[in-house]
């Protein structure tokens, strides 16, 4: 070792006043090693020892408690040890002292300061990611090397000069922060020294950072597109925002340790673009870094679930707890119904990429209430469903159920046929919609009259339906809405009946020839050759016809009083029970009259002298064919 001893002289004057009274204790001085602490083999090191005092001093430097050097007297307060050509041996405890040569008083030893010898053979130690961590929480950093050590050391980056000696435990060491605030951030490295050479050091570990969660900065909003129910395969793109200029932002899946960077196309946003594979489903959060401070961190937004879809799980159903329309402010419910026991179900509404509900459950079906219903929850809904024990390997989502507000103050529009019917399979037909309206929809209903949107037309009140066929049998209705997305109540449900070739027209008959008094009693009976059909009578001007009472074969309808309204044109149809809206060929027409009535004479009247002709018609027709037998016989 070579020492070369530098001395400070500051030219102050001896006074009397200035002299150091004999009872004075004096305080130890300051010590510190420029650059570093930790020096390369064959560096320089300069170890300084000053006190705040202008009086004739000396100074000791002294190594593991051995003086090793001292400086001669004079007028100064600070002395430099320098240290040059570091060898291993030089690593060790350095402190210092004075004293006042012409006095037997002398100070207390400095603090001690540790010069370690770098060694780059030696393996470099890993660091324990830190993460995130609270202000005013604990926060505890580890290290570990290859082989037994002497101790390690905790560095953090912006201080080289200040280190930490970790708890120790054979090939790991451990550091607690207590209390953190803000000036604890930061990244940090740890070394460890030779356990054969206690002041031989290691190169430092990679850097980690210790960032801390300040609940002050506004909590970021996590959200998702085009849909977070996607399959496998399909695109989607995490989002988060927030008001704060950031530097960074963060997306955390629950159970990885490890977050993924989010790029940045704004300060205040950062996105993630995922081809969805099976391992990218989970729960996700996000967060930031201002950079205001590129240490501080943003509490985590609220979770995000991203199921992927398993195609094995069968698809539920849904429905509406209401059979009649919603009106404004009412409550419903949606039910979805599973076919294996869910432990979650997913609600989802058209347009909307997050799920409006997400129901923990234990069993087959979930209910979805809305209370105080809005134009705003106007819509489709559909819902899935997951099942252990992957809860974010989700079903097929059900069939759309649409969920229409109405306005019973809005006039209720109507609906008609043209032309009306019965209609042949391959005709047209138009819907027209009446109403105080710039929006009218239309609906289908089949299966107990449930209404299935058929067309949504923004421009008219007409919809054309061309080349009829069987599945266009069905009841149709209307609504109409002037500016929001409440309608009005439907119209009422008009019936597009299809003539059936292979059903035969049937046969109608009553009881009387066709003239029923006043007030009396009409049976109307209707036959066909097909059985489990319905019967409908039909009446001439009359656009709602009347179900009759089927026995197998034959439909029957009783006018108890008959009055002069009843009179008119009767024909009757029936349609099969398989397909309700397939009907036969009308029967023949039939008239009913009334007794005591003009026409009822005149009709009895033809009738009487048709049948008189009808007689005189078959007797010569037997005269003939007597008189043609009787010739036949002459001849022979």
């Amino acid at each position: 070792m070579r020492l070369v001893l530098f001395i400070l002289f500051f030219g102050y004057p001896i006074t009397k006043e200035e002299n150091v009274p004999e009872e004075r204790i004096f305080h130890p001085p300051h010590i510190h090693m420029s650059p570093s602490w930790i020096v390369s083999l064959g560096g320089n090191v300069t170890i300084s020892c000053w006190v705040h005092l202008d009086c004739w001093l000396d100074f000791f430097l002294h190594k593991d408690g051995v003086k090793i050097n001292t400086t001669s007297g004079g007028y100064k307060r600070k002395a430099l040890f320098h240290i040059s050509d570091v060898t291993r041996k030089d690593g060790g405890t350095y402190s210092c002292h004075y004293r006042m040569p012409l006095k037997t008083y002398r100070s207390e030893h400095s603090n001690s300061v540790e010069l370690f010898v770098l060694d780059p053979s030696l393996p470099k130690p890993t660091i324990s990611p830190i993460g995130m961590s609270a202000i005013e929480k604990n926060a505890t950093i580890q290290c570990q090397s290859q082989s037994p050590i002497a101790g390690f050391y905790l560095q953090k980056d912006e201080d080289q000069m200040d280190h930490k000696h970790m708890e120790t435990n054979g090939t790991r060491g451990s550091y607690t922060i207590s209390n953190i605030s803000q000036a604890d951030g930061g990244g940090y490295r740890c070394r460890y020294s030779s356990e054969s050479e206690p002041f031989v050091i290691s190169e430092p570990s990679d850097p980690v950072e210790l960032l801390l969660e300040d609940p002050k900065l506004p909590i970021p909003v996590i959200s998702i597109y085009p849909s977070s129910f996607v399959s496998l395969g399909h695109s989607v793109t995490i989002q988060c925002k927030t008001e704060e200029r950031s530097a960074k932002f963060f997306l955390h899946k629950a159970g990885d340790p490890k977050p993924r960077f989010l790029t940045s196309p704004k300060s205040n946003e950062g996105e993630l673009s995922l081809n969805i594979s099976w391992e990218d489903k989970g729960s996700y959060r996000c967060s930031y870094i201002p950079q205001s401070n590129l240490f501080l961190h943003s509490c985590h937004s609220s979770p995000l679930q991203l199921p992927a879809t398993d195609h094995r799980l069968p698809k539920p159903s849904i429905t509406l707890s209401h059979d009649e329309e919603v009106t404004l402010g009412s409550n419903v419910t949606i039910d979805c119904r599973s076919n294996a026991t869910a432990v979650r179900f997913y609600f989802q509404k058209y347009g909307v990429a997050k799920p409006v509900q997400l129901i923990q459950n234990n069993g087959t079906v979930a209910k979805f209430s809305i209370s105080n219903a809005s134009w705003e929850h106007s819509g489709y809904y559909s819902c899935t469903y997951s099942t252990l024990p992957d809860c974010f390997a989700i079903s097929e989502p059900s069939d759309e159920v649409e969920l229409q507000l109405t306005d019973p103050d809005l006039a209720r529009p109507t609906i008609s046929l043209s032309p009306r019917g019965p209609l042949p399979l391959g005709g047209n037909v138009t819907l027209n919609c009446q109403g105080q309206g710039v929006r009218f929809k239309f609906y289908r209903h089949r299966e107990n009259f449930v209404p299935q949107l058929l067309k949504n037309n923004l421009d008219g009140a007409h919809l054309i339906i061309s080349n009829l066929s069987r599945d266009d049998a069905v009841g149709y209705s209307c609504k109409c809405n002037s500016i929001s997305e409440v309608f009005s109540v439907s119209s009422e449900i008009v019936k597009l009946l299809i003539l059936d070739s292979p059903l035969f027209a049937p046969v109608i008959s009553i009881q009387h020839e066709g003239c029923v008094a006043l007030g009396g009693q009409v049976e109307i009976k209707c036959e066909s050759d097909s059985e489990d059909v319905n019967f409908s009578l039909h009446k001439t001007g009359d656009t709602n016809p009347t179900l009759m009472n089927g026995h197998f074969y034959v439909g029957e309808f009783i006018i108890s009083s008959f009055t002069r309204e009843h009179e008119g044109n009767y024909s009757c149809i029936y349609e099969s029970t398989e397909e309700p809206f397939m009907i036969s060929a009308p029967s023949d027409s039939l008239e009913i009259l009334i007794s005591d009535t003009y026409n009822c004479t005149q009709v009895n009247i033809i009738r009487f002298a048709i049948g008189v002709l009808i007689l005189l018609l078959l007797t010569c027709i037997i005269l003939s064919n007597q008189h043609f037998r009787g010739n036949m016989i002459n001849i022979s």
